[in-house]
């Protein structure tokens, strides 16, 4: 049996261990067994497979004496809001992100609203290898609806921001078909905005495909024609954001030091930045000159969210989109970050370029490789010793090579001072896998992205 936990929960094809109903039938009881006894709240996304995870998650929970609140469709931020706000002894969110809609997963919070630590990962593992004992009839668990968790969580943004007046604002959203697609557009209303919404018609299928963070080419199209003040791209579960302002997409590297400016402009100027290895030297370099406290931690939002615990931070994020803002909510919330941005270049009219201009980032690539079992390809001595001497030849670039922890992918990403060195780092790299394709037969696409 493989580890029931990867970077981010749990994750993997429907219909492939650990997503099946069995072993989340199974996960359910291990959960509840685990906590003992209280309350569970499980929300989910809008791809299909979310039904029948949703009720083999219950029926687990309810057999171990657990009582169960089902709150549909939300964003993976807003059940863990809701989780400390109804003291429920843990939250879930049956989702696989930014992934197609034929995968699915799980990820879960505690009781405090943080994402679980590799100890109690452990823990609940520890359950999940035993066999299920049910529950005697008089303590079998109950489950209930939860109607107003959406409100709820709409409330709690727009607490933060009491003062924020965006009549007269435009603002483009693009809901990616899933788990944003009600909430967000109310937000924007309720706050007065001028809101057009694309991409936030799910139907089971479409989460993510096409839309969202994931592909941008409809949203640059319309804010194109439409020139916004603001537009942004969530991913499926509402916790990734892409950003743009006045027709100009923000830097996901940039979007650190925006946050790091409205905190400062709000006279809370004891936080440093948590960021993460993928985060450009750039901004790195900005922070060092500018004295500001900084720490790099591995690929993952659990990597900062414990980072800033450690320092007792505020500002956390990375480029993939994820983005913390800890005395509000201790996990990646796109909405919230989205207020924040909005609040910010609506009080100093500053622009994305501006950003460009103060900290100037270094040429980047990375290129994805779909490949099956990414973790036993990368750990074959002749592709890792070929990777290494790439990484040995290019002393003064940064090559980092990893398997994805989401998703079927092995990511290669090289930054440097020079494009074209950049560019040879991502062929030489390229040409490895092309050289062992017997060891790589999994490869399904490959796509270059720049930052």
């Amino acid at each position: 049996m493989s580890a029931l936990f990867g970077t981010d929960g749990i994750r993997a094809t429907v219909g492939c261990y650990p997503v099946t109903p069995e072993s989340f039938l199974q996960l359910g009881w291990a959960l509840g067994s685990w906590i003992g006894s209280g309350k569970v709240l499980i929300g989910k996304d809008t791809r299909l497979s979310g039904y029948m995870l949703e009720s083999a998650l219950e029926a687990g929970l309810a057999a171990a004496g657990i009582d169960v609140y089902l709150t549909g469709p939300l964003p993976t931020p807003a059940i863990a809001y809701l989780t400390q706000s109804l003291n429920a002894q843990a939250g879930l969110v049956i989702s696989a992100s930014h992934n197609p809609f034929y995968d699915n997963g799980l990820k879960i919070f505690s009781s405090d609203g943080l994402k679980l630590t590799t100890e109690q990962q452990n823990n609940i593992t520890s359950f999940f290898q035993k066999k299920i004992t049910v529950a005697t009839s008089y303590e079998l668990g109950k489950a209930h609806r939860l109607n107003d968790a959406a409100g709820r969580y709409i409330e709690f943004l727009k607490s933060h921001f009491s003062s924020l007046d965006l009549s007269g604002i435009s603002i483009i959203l693009d809901c990616a078909h899933g788990a944003a697609y009600q909430i967000a557009p109310e937000l924007f209303k309720e706050l007065r905005a001028n809101v057009q919404v694309i991409n936030d018609q799910p139907n089971g299928y479409n989460i993510n495909k096409n839309a969202g963070v994931m592909d941008l080419d409809l949203l640059e199209k319309v804010v194109h024609e439409q020139k916004p003040k603001f537009a942004f791209a969530f991913d499926g579960d509402a916790d990734r954001l892409v950003a743009y302002v006045n027709g100009k997409k923000i830097n996901p590297n940039h979007i650190l030091l925006v946050l790091y400016d409205y905190y400062q402009l709000r006279g809370m100027s004891k936080t440093g930045i948590a960021m993460t290895c993928l985060t450009n030297l750039g901004v790195q370099d900005y922070c060092s000159t500018q004295g500001i406290a900084h720490v790099s931690t591995d690929v993952g939002d659990r990597n900062l969210i414990y980072a800033c615990l450690q320092y007792d931070w505020t500002i956390a994020g990375e480029p993939s989109g994820h983005y913390l803002l800890m005395d509000k909510l201790k996990t990646a919330d796109a909405l919230l970050t989205a207020l924040a941005l909005v609040d910010y270049f609506i009080r100093t009219e500053k622009t994305a370029e501006y950003f460009e201009k103060k900290a100037p980032l270094y040429p980047s690539l990375i290129h994805n490789f779909h490949i099956n079992d990414p973790k036993t390809v990368l750990s074959k001595n002749h592709i890792t010793e070929s990777l290494e001497k790439i990484k040995k030849n290019n002393p003064s670039e940064r090559v980092i090579i990893r398997a994805s922890g989401t998703e079927p992918v092995i990511r290669i990403y090289a930054e440097g001072k020079n494009l074209s060195t950049v560019e040879e780092i991502i062929k030489e790299a390229i040409a490895i896998f092309e050289k062992y394709k017997e060891d790589t037969t999994g490869i399904v696409d490959e796509k270059v992205l720049a930052h």
